[in-house]
């Protein structure tokens, strides 16, 4: 029974490493890229049929459920992140993983009703395994004279204002620009209230009294935003250490917002900044693929407000047990067969 149990083990092995040969072969075709494209290349080795291949061969295989524990965990932004693949740590580079959007995770990690607006340091591939994401795209350009004038302005009235209110104002400018996605296929003015109570808690005139901004600045602020590069310089059992250098300030032109169903192969492009938006009722998850790093590009984060404060920031990130993987595997696979069907 042993030997059977083993050799299970071994036959099961292959469905990963299988998929990684795979990949190879096709990173070696496109130089180790993923592009506008050639990311359809990777259509097979995403599928939903190869996702559940996958998952059924790691939960018979203890050694894998180990290993990819260890880089995985619940991301700070809100979903549960499983890494099935790191070729980093071969000197490759790239990335395969499962991104879950949990409802019930909300409330006990703190998810968002959007991501903030961020860059990758590398282009990526992806699939919707369930539900469906809304994706926000952006250039990220220089200031014109008139964006510096903005800045300079909000900056001076702001900052006599404690802490608290700061945050209040840039939880108000996240409003704004909720309110300002009227008319797109965005479900964000409507899964956050509507406009009416959007608009009351905005409270435009009050907003204009604190910032020193008219209403057409106030809504040209929304995308001119300070960011940080952020670089990991050290990890915890249950944190993740990373340095924040703040790089300036941006004006974010916004792309049309992307409605991405189930199914659905897109990519990502390393040169635009972006945010998702996940509806909190439902349970979404994809497979992503991750290029080896572009040269010279760091990730970055955009904020409202400039804190002044660059160094080191302790982000927690709470990591997979062993069971606990399996046991959100097992839910997992149950859960898109039963879609499937």
């Amino acid at each position: 029974m042993l030997k059977q149990l083993n050799q299970a083990e071994k036959d099961d092995s292959l469905v990963l490493n299988s998929s990684k040969e795979s990949i190879n072969v096709i990173f070696k075709k496109t130089n180790f890229s993923i592009t506008s494209k050639n990311f359809k290349l990777f259509n097979k080795e995403l599928s939903l049929k190869k996702v559940k291949e996958i998952i059924s061969s790691i939960l018979t295989r203890e050694s894998e459920l180990k290993r990819i524990a260890k880089d995985s965990y619940y991301h700070s932004l809100g979903f549960r992140k499983i890494v099935l693949l790191n070729t980093r740590h071969d000197g490759i580079g790239y990335k395969l993983r499962i991104h879950i959007w949990h409802p019930g995770d909300s409330k006990s990690y703190g998810t968002p009703m959007a991501e903030g607006k961020h860059e990758h340091r590398w282009d990526y591939v992806s699939r919707v395994i369930t539900g469906t994401l809304e994706n926000h795209q952006y250039t990220v350009k220089q200031l014109n004279k008139n964006n510096r004038k903005i800045i300079s302005k909000f900056n001076q009235s702001i900052s006599n204002l404690d802490k608290d209110k700061i945050s209040d104002i840039e939880r108000r400018l996240d409003l704004l620009e909720v309110i300002n996605l009227k008319g797109t296929k965005s479900q964000m003015p409507k899964l956050c209230g509507g406009l009416r109570k959007l608009r009351k808690e905005v409270n435009v005139k009050e907003l204009m009294a604190l910032t020193g901004l008219t209403e057409s600045e106030l809504n040209s602020k929304v995308n001119l935003l300070f960011k940080y590069i952020n670089e990991r310089v050290g990890r915890g059992k249950k944190s993740v250490k990373e340095k924040y250098t703040y790089a300036g300030a941006f004006q974010l032109k916004p792309y049309p917002v992307k409605l991405i169903p189930k199914g659905k192969l897109y990519y990502g492009d390393v040169m635009r900044a972006h945010r998702l938006f996940i509806n909190p009722t439902d349970i979404v998850s994809t497979i992503i693929l991750t290029s080896p790093r572009a040269k010279g590009k760091m990730p970055g984060e955009f904020v409202h407000a400039r804190t002044d404060t660059s160094g080191d920031d302790v982000r927690v990130r709470t990591p997979y047990t062993k069971n606990q993987l399996k046991k959100d595997l097992r839910w997992y696979l149950k859960h898109i067969t039963k879609l499937q069907r």
